[in-house]
């Protein structure tokens, strides 16, 4: 098929990103993402240029730069929701002629995205909550099996429950307000202990 922007045709250039490691997965996954764009329904790719890896904060990062037709403006959102280029700049034609249901498939599948994301968001921030009020409950535990028959300071303390003392130390503040531990004469921690 040629391109022919009186069918509705548009050309396009893309720029699609992966982030991951280690370095040889990102490069298989670049290779991959190619051979999928050529067999992508409604899209035509006339090229592509793998960009090195290169690591960035620990991760490998690599992009893939193309040029591609697309048979229809749909076809072009599928693209996007598909792959979520990080960047598409439409070539040709200069000036788009969209029906209204293009544009309210492209809205309506927009926001089920954003509500799609906004879910996941939600979800995410209870799993945390709960994560780190068990964190919080396991730390309080091991300090108090710490302290059950010996007092002991701060960095004894961040020894055996295996926290840094900097990262213990609001802890334990925390549990001596709520009365769970209290800091006796010589800065070390005890607990409340039966006669």
């Amino acid at each position: 098929m040629n391109f022919n922007p009186e069918k509705g045709h548009l050309a396009a250039r893309c720029i699609v990103e992966v982030l991951g490691k280690p370095q040889k997965h990102v490069e298989d996954t670049l290779k991959s993402v190619v051979k999928s764009l050529e067999k992508h329904e409604g899209m035509h790719l006339t090229k592509s240029k793998i960009s090195p890896t290169k690591q960035v904060e620990g991760l490998w990062s690599g992009f893939i730069e193309i040029e591609a037709f697309f048979e229809t403006f749909e076809s072009l959102s599928l693209f996007c929701f598909g792959y979520m280029p990080s960047s598409v700049e439409i070539l040709e034609p200069e000036e788009l002629m969209l029906r209204n249901s293009s544009v309210s498939g492209l809205l309506n599948d927009l926001l089920a995205g954003l509500h799609n994301l906004d879910m996941e968001l939600k979800n995410l921030k209870v799993q945390a909550g709960v994560l780190q009020m068990n964190s919080d409950n396991l730390l309080r535990n091991l300090v108090l099996v710490a302290l059950h028959y010996e007092d002991r300071d701060l960095k004894e303390l961040a020894g055996i429950v295996g926290v840094k003392d900097l990262t213990l130390a609001p802890f334990l503040t925390r549990f001596e307000k709520e009365g769970i531990i209290f800091k006796a004469a010589g800065g070390k921690y005890t607990v409340k202990r039966k006669a």
